[in-house]
């Protein structure tokens, strides 16, 4: 378990580095320190919509959306960062959590969150 808090340390670190409110919760082998450089996915290009769906109080669907600039964690972290803000600006979202990114058919990857 130690090695999991050094993880979580380290991304903690970086977090606080880029400036970011989101926290990174994709993790790769137990104990393994994430590198911002590695690729997300086997593809050669690097620009990817990122899009997040959340509800108001009213339980109004919204959607909003990014590019990222890199196939790197980096670049999706930033990606998720910016959707992040959108919404919390938009409908006050609280999910900083970034859980994953789930392919949609149109080849774009929607944001999995938690709180």
């Amino acid at each position: 378990m130690d090695k999991m808090y050094k993880v979580i340390e380290d991304l903690d670190n970086k977090r606080d580095e880029l400036g970011f409110e989101t926290r990174w919760s994709i993790f790769g082998e137990e104990g393994e320190i994430i590198d911002l450089n590695w690729r997300m996915f086997d593809e050669e290009r690097d620009m990817y919509r990122v899009t997040y769906r959340t509800l108001d109080d009213n339980l109004q669907e919204y959607e909003f959306s990014s590019f990222t600039a890199t196939n790197t964690v980096e670049g999706f972290w930033r990606a998720a960062e910016s959707v992040f803000q959108q919404a919390k600006r938009s409908v006050g979202d609280w999910h900083v959590f970034v859980e994953g990114f789930n392919r949609v058919e149109d080849g774009s990857f929607r944001l999995v969150t938690g709180s």
